[in-house]
């Protein structure tokens, strides 16, 4: 496939976010062509960065107007299948309307991103991978379902390299204050970030709120 081709594909990007997906995409100079969310913020997000169609709203209100896309990418909410909602339901609505948009419109190339529990109630092909492997500062696994083969990873990245600080990275939103919890050095990948956590820098490692520093045992 040429560059001259690469840049005629006509791309789906569905529950587009604030646009990571896309961002990928352009930076093999692959361009949206539609995308949607139902987040007004997200689709904002997506109108400054991405000379493309942005539609807020439900996927299933357009779903019927979909046709003729080159690829389809997206990440359906992953709140369902997350391992950090304990009120978890795998309810598969919108896993099984990205795959009936992929069944119907049957593009070239397919892919669609979300949390690796997903992989436990939805059995088709996919693949793991560690965001870290491929240039992000921060250790977070994803599933991938694809028509394309899993990438080989890249040199890891760290927090340094994009912030250049020095330093440690400390969670202090501990729910158990006498367990040790371990910083991570800005010289590596960040461990993944949780909702309702709280981080911060600090200059020395950091276990937690009630062992601030090192026990002298620590091996």
């Amino acid at each position: 496939m040429t560059k001259d081709n690469i840049g005629s594909l006509r791309v789906l990007s569905l529950y587009c976010g604030a646009g990571n997906i896309d961002n990928g995409l352009a930076d093999c100079d692959i361009k949206t062509t539609t995308a949607i969310d139902i987040n007004k913020d997200c689709c904002e997000t997506m109108k400054l960065n991405h000379d493309c169609e942005v539609i807020q709203g439900k996927v299933s209100d357009y779903e019927s107007t979909f046709s003729n896309y080159d690829i389809i990418v997206g990440g359906p909410p992953c709140q369902d299948f997350s391992s950090a909602n304990p009120k978890r339901t795998f309810n598969l609505t919108e896993i099984k309307r990205f795959w009936g948009l992929v069944e119907k419109i049957k593009p070239r190339f397919y892919l669609m991103e979300n949390v690796p529990l997903l992989a436990t109630k939805w059995d088709m092909p996919s693949y793991e991978i560690n965001c870290a492997d491929y240039g992000t500062p921060q250790k977070r696994k994803r599933r991938i379902w694809s028509n394309l083969p899993k990438p080989l990873p890249q040199q890891q990245k760290s927090v340094k390299s994009f912030l250049d600080i020095d330093g440690h990275i400390s969670p202090t939103g501990f729910k158990r204050c006498n367990q040790y919890q371990v910083s991570t050095p800005t010289t590596e990948p960040c461990k993944t970030i949780l909702v309702a956590n709280q981080y911060r820098l600090t200059d020395k490692p950091v276990y937690s709120t009630k062992y601030p520093e090192l026990p002298q045992d620590y091996d």
